[in-house]
């Protein structure tokens, strides 16, 4: 301890001394780190907006449990008069599935509509979900709130309706529908929201709870196999995940004829995964040549300056100076021309990055350009730093270590 506090005090003194070489040799890591922290918050801003176009635009976080329901022979299709449902227990072993954000149960089926005085008659699409569903997928609301319960006002369960149903229902105004009671299958539902676009590929379809006794009540059969959905929270954990729903439905997934049919994009979450890699790879490894350089300028000022400081060294090795306290004096020194440059850099770094990105987001009106603040990030370019202060630090030092006292006293 004492030996290091001496290394760190002489390391002071040095920089003290001799400001200008401080300064010189610390802008090489300046640059280098703030060109690293600066590259790595615009790589993740990128890879921010990435994740997110994936989640807006795709489905391919999320991969489906379904039942089989018929089979194809000779071309024909028959239905199966024994099928597997899935239900409520699948439903809370896949929410716990580590990476899993999301799960739900979805049944589709068409579906008659009706008003309560029966003067208007629709066919829609019906989808039948849980509450997870909603956190699956965003529906645009012209009015009410995107989310249905099996008991809501007045003890009815609750429906959102398309525009288009909405205006059928109402004659002509779809906002006027919320609050209206409809026969949804012959069973009474209340509305409580309206969508503003249509119904998927359908112009008018309805959203109701899901309930194990639907299929009953509506005399719906395919309402008595609904479809599991799982959404991973990464696109790096669509493989585990689907490992373990997988393993979880098993024998019903096995066989020839699986009674259970799981589809996911694994290929596609993989290619993703892999350019998400790639991209931070390349980022970092273009910032790495300017560390380098950084890394290559302190050699060079701590080379000149073992030479500059021969005679000290050898004063210090006649005075009782161990090989080691010469050699972590120049190590300190290094670290903390490194540690210096590391803090200044981040900071320049950074505020380039955010800069940068408020000034395009300003000129070219892309919003999707961003800057990211990572702790990962800093602590990645912290420890770069020091083990390059390290590296290069280590041939002056042992160098200087090496010197003889007799010929380092005599060195003019």
């Amino acid at each position: 301890m004492h030996a290091l506090s001496t290394a760190i005090y002489a390391t002071r003194e040095t920089i003290r001394l001799n400001p200008l070489r401080g300064v010189l040799s610390t802008l090489g890591i300046i640059i280098g780190v703030a060109s690293l922290v600066a590259v790595l918050a615009l790589g993740d801003g990128m890879e921010i907006t990435m994740r997110e176009q994936l989640l807006e635009t795709t489905d391919i976080q999320t991969l489906t449990a379904t039942s089989r329901m018929s089979e194809e022979i000779d071309g024909q299709v028959f239905p199966l008069a024994d099928t597997s449902a899935l239900g409520s227990t699948d439903l809370a072993a896949a929410s716990a599935i580590p990476g899993v954000d999301a799960v739900a149960l979805i049944a589709r089926s068409p579906v008659e509509i009706r008003s309560t005085d029966t003067t208007q008659r629709r066919r829609a699409e019906l989808l039948a979900v849980t509450p997870g569903f909603f956190k699956l997928s965003s529906f645009p609301m012209l009015s009410g709130h995107p989310s249905v319960t099996s008991a809501g006002s007045g003890t009815l369960p609750e429906a959102i309706v398309s525009k288009q149903l909405a205006i059928d229902l109402t004659g002509g105004d779809p906002g006027a529908a919320s609050g209206d009671t409809v026969l949804v299958g012959g069973v009474h539902h209340r509305i409580v929201g309206v969508l503003a676009g249509t119904f998927g590929r359908a112009s008018r379809g309805v959203v109701v709870p899901f309930q194990p006794d639907l299929d009953r009540s509506m005399r719906i059969r395919a309402l008595r196999y609904p479809a599991l959905l799982v959404h991973a929270s990464r696109v790096e954990d669509i493989a585990s995940i689907e490992q373990a729903v997988r393993a979880r439905l098993a024998p019903a997934v096995a066989g020839r004829t699986p009674a259970v049919v799981v589809q996911s994009y694994r290929a596609r979450a993989e290619q993703a995964t892999q350019g998400i890699l790639v991209f931070k790879l390349l980022m970092g490894a273009i910032t790495g040549i300017s560390l380098l350089v950084g890394g290559i300028g302190i050699m060079n000022v701590l080379l000149a300056s073992v030479s500059e400081r021969t005679r000290e060294i050898g004063i210090r090795k006649v005075a009782g100076a161990r090989h080691r306290d010469i050699l972590a004096q120049f190590l300190t020194e290094s670290v903390a021309i490194t540690a210096i440059g590391s803090v200044l850099g981040v900071m320049l770094g950074l505020a380039g990055a955010f800069g940068v990105t408020a000034l395009i987001r300003h000129l070219a009106d892309a919003v999707f350009v961003r800057a990211s603040f990572s702790w990962v990030s800093v602590l990645i370019a912290a420890a770069v730093t020091i083990a390059i202060g390290l590296a290069f630090g280590t041939y002056p030092a042992r160098r200087a270590a090496r010197l003889s006292p007799i010929d380092a006293i005599r060195h003019d």
